[in-house]
């Protein structure tokens, strides 16, 4: 066994598998972070221009939810509406209502 897999224990010794968290997660691990709703709904819209994707161990053991959206490592991770634009950012929060309301505004208007 080498130095490095002494320090660095396999994937496979903690018996937990890899966990994915995507877009669909983002609502729920926001509110970890205790944002009011207007910044939620502000991190979704982000979410619809940008790719949102991390994992269980970073989401565990790297973020700090008490300093959050504050921490550096959240603030890499998760979208942040100072991420776009001014431009798109408006784009965003109407894609987002857009989604939350299913298109129907869209359907009304035809």
């Amino acid at each position: 066994m080498t130095d490095i897999q002494q320090v660095i224990p396999s994937a496979r010794s903690s018996g937990r598998g890899f966990h994915a968290y995507s877009a669909k997660h983002l609502d729920s691990l926001v509110q970890r972070a205790g944002l009011p709703q207007e910044e939620r709904l502000a991190v979704r819209a982000v979410a619809t221009v940008l790719p949102f994707r991390t994992n269980s161990y970073v989401v565990e053991n790297l973020i700090d939810w008490e300093a959050a959206p504050d921490d550096p490592i959240y603030r890499l991770v998760f979208p942040q509406p100072d991420m776009l634009p001014r431009a798109g950012r408006s784009a965003a929060d109407g894609a987002d209502q857009q989604r939350r309301s299913g298109g129907r505004a869209a359907r009304r208007g035809t």
